[in-house]
């Protein structure tokens, strides 16, 4: 929907109305960030973790590894934890360095939140998807493509672009659907 339409009100209303034990991940797109085509992502975390961007290195580490050891399968700790920290820059090398960085990451935010929905059901919000690179929403379906099965949900909220535009996305599987909001008329505002 076009900016200032409501979404981010409707997106309050659809959480205030989640059961109760609901695992809500909420990320925001930025230009500004360090690593721009993942920033949602790692706003999502940074904001589970309880921290802001400029967290020191070594503490943020011993966060996330806590975080993980939490909510993550045994078996995939050590994986989540490493995608992780490549997400929030806490791995020496750059974006463009390694060839399967956004396959690791993508496999890391799969497990985080498949650990998570073996017991609670998740709902993951992310906002400003207009401001999205095409390598997010790639990442974003493969994410949903391994853990199609599970309670999980995902919101994503964007201002609505030219035809044709990468943003007007939906991930390419049966259970996708896009709602475009229209403005309300003055009765129903």
């Amino acid at each position: 929907g076009e900016r200032g339409i409501g979404k981010g009100r409707l997106v309050e209303e659809l959480l205030a109305g989640l059961p109760e034990g609901t695992e809500v991940l909420k990320g925001r797109d930025s230009a500004f960030h360090e690593d721009p085509a993942f920033a949602a992502l790692a706003d999502m975390i940074r904001r589970q973790l309880g921290v802001e961007a400029e967290q020191e290195p070594d503490e943020l580490r011993k966060l996330l590894e806590q975080l993980v050891a939490e909510r993550a399968d045994a078996s995939d700790v050590e994986q989540v934890t490493a995608g992780l920290g490549l997400l929030l820059g806490l791995e020496e090398e750059s974006p463009g360095q390694n060839p399967y960085r956004s396959a690791k990451i993508r496999a890391a935010m799969a497990g985080f939140v498949r650990g998570i929905a073996r017991s609670d059901p998740v709902v993951m919000v992310l906002e400003d998807l207009h401001m999205g690179r095409s390598e997010l929403l790639e990442l974003i379906e493969g994410v949903l493509g391994e853990v199609r099965r599970l309670p999980i949900l995902v919101v994503a909220v964007g201002r609505e672009e030219p035809p044709g535009s990468r943003s007007q996305w939906a991930p390419a599987n049966a259970d996708a659907l896009t709602i475009r909001l229209e403005p309300l008329g003055s009765e129903d505002a």
